[in-house]
């Protein structure tokens, strides 16, 4: 059996290397100190962004062709524009046109078949359900770890298969399809500085990321695991944002098509004509927003203080399970309390009072107060799942 194994082995191995084309387009390494700033901008391309643990900056762009000839290989690099510059202690890279950080493109014909793994193009979620159901912090952040696919595209010897969703695998004959993989993985450590500008980009951040960060994207995907730095300026637009943790820092979110916040703990976020989900409050969170629709479904034992000021909003939230005070106070605003119905018309002089306010149980310690300010908005208050009505 196990020269068996190995015979397979080999067989792959061979398969691979005669029909296969193997490049590294771009590899460079910097040193650093704790002045140094990194600049990275990125333009229809796909970017990786992890930890370094050496002191150094890693910058590697690899690729591999597989049934492309030289000519159609020269044509797509020919597409590919990517630099690295060192001046006055910042290092800037350049990248312009670089497809998917672990993606896998897949072309027939004229375009007559096209499939991105690991980028933004997919299979559409089935639609949402009307009922809203509170999600634990844990529930949301897996929701924003696994695959955004519901079908995988899997390579074995000379055969391509796909995995549906429940499972079952089918054959996916290859024929004359041409295949492009490639990743592209910048390695930072961790005290300096980082500044992202981008459009129509994919940008990842992988492991906790420390660093100052400077972000401004527009179209695109953004998605961190952990980002934790009170200096962090994050800038989004139309854009799909996931982020396990965000922690610290001044966050604008326009525009965003679907986003996801497992945690978020001091910070101030600005937004206008998104959706987004939040998982959980901790302490020292204020929200801005006109014309967006929130989901919030869970508050920390001592989240001291929430506030949201907000215009033309729709918020759906969950009542913290610990002893807690709230008001909500504006006008011409709805406030639905279960099946209980507040309803507080506009005035002439568009002054603001209170809708609701709930006091906190004096013999028990309160983990925190919730204040509401809205204008021409709606807000749902849940203990429970719950079925909103269509506004």
């Amino acid at each position: 059996m196990k020269h068996l194994y190995n015979l397979i082995v080999l067989m792959l191995i061979t398969s691979m290397t005669v029909s296969a084309q193997k490049q590294n387009k771009f590899s460079k390494i910097f040193d650093t100190d704790k002045s140094t700033t990194m600049i990275i901008n990125c333009d229809d391309s796909s970017i990786a962004i992890e930890p370094s643990t050496d002191g150094k900056v890693h910058i590697n762009y690899n690729f591999e062709f597989e049934r492309y000839s030289v000519k159609e290989m020269k044509k797509e690099l020919s597409k590919i524009n990517v630099g690295a510059t060192v001046f006055n202690n910042n290092i800037t890279l350049n990248a312009n046109k670089l497809r998917g950080e672990h993606a896998t493109s897949v072309y027939k014909g004229n375009g007559s078949l096209f499939m991105n793994i690991g980028g933004l193009v997919g299979f559409k979620n089935s639609k949402p359900k009307d009922s809203i159901i509170r999600k634990t912090k844990d529930s949301l952040i897996k929701e924003i770890t696994k695959e955004p696919l519901k079908k995988e595209l899997l390579y074995f010897g000379d055969r391509f298969k796909i995995k549906e969703k429940n499972g079952k695998i089918k054959n996916f004959r290859k024929g004359n399809v041409k295949i492009f993989r490639s990743t592209f993985i910048v390695k930072i450590p961790p005290y300096i500085k980082l500044v992202i500008n981008g459009k129509n980009a994919i940008v990842n951040l992988n492991g906790d990321i420390i660093n100052e960060l400077n972000v401004n994207i527009k179209k695109g995907v953004f998605s961190a695991k952990k980002m934790m730095n009170h200096y962090n300026k994050i800038k989004v637009d139309d854009i799909i944002f996931k982020a396990e943790y965000a922690i610290g820092g001044d966050y604008t979110l326009n525009n965003v098509k679907s986003g996801k916040i497992g945690v978020v703990n001091g910070i101030d976020l600005n937004s206008e004509f998104s959706k987004i989900e939040i998982g959980e409050i901790q302490k020292g969170v204020k929200l801005t927003d006109f014309n967006s629709e929130y989901w919030i479904y869970n508050f920390s034992n001592n989240f001291e203080r929430f506030d949201m000021f907000s215009e033309y909003s729709k918020i759906h939230h969950f009542s913290p399970e610990t002893n807690y005070s709230m008001r909500a106070y504006g006008h011409n605003t709805i406030n639905y309390i279960g099946k209980h119905k507040i309803e507080m018309q506009p005035n002439r002089k568009g002054e603001k009072f209170n809708m609701m306010e709930r006091k906190s149980k004096a013999n028990e310690a309160s983990s925190g107060h919730i204040n509401f300010d809205i204008i021409h908005g709606i807000i749902y208050t849940y203990s429970d799942t719950f079925t909103p009505n269509k506004n």
